[in-house]
């Protein structure tokens, strides 16, 4: 299981809050704000994305979602 997919899904169920907050928080914790941002918008079908490597994105949807 992918990790930061379940840190993702945290993010989507709103245990990491909203906005500044959520940024905040996740970074706090060691996360890649963009990354796990990246992911969530996957999950919902969003067509946003925060500057990161997409590909890398993609890779761990495919091998953990």
């Amino acid at each position: 299981m992918c990790h930061n997919c379940d840190i993702a899904r945290e993010v989507i169920r709103g245990n990491w809050g909203n906005g500044e907050e959520r940024k905040r928080r996740l970074r706090q914790a060691g996360y890649d704000y963009g990354l796990i941002q990246n992911i969530v918008n996957e999950m919902l079908g969003y067509k946003k994305r925060h500057p990161h490597d997409y590909q890398t994105v993609c890779i761990i949807l495919l091998m953990g979602w």
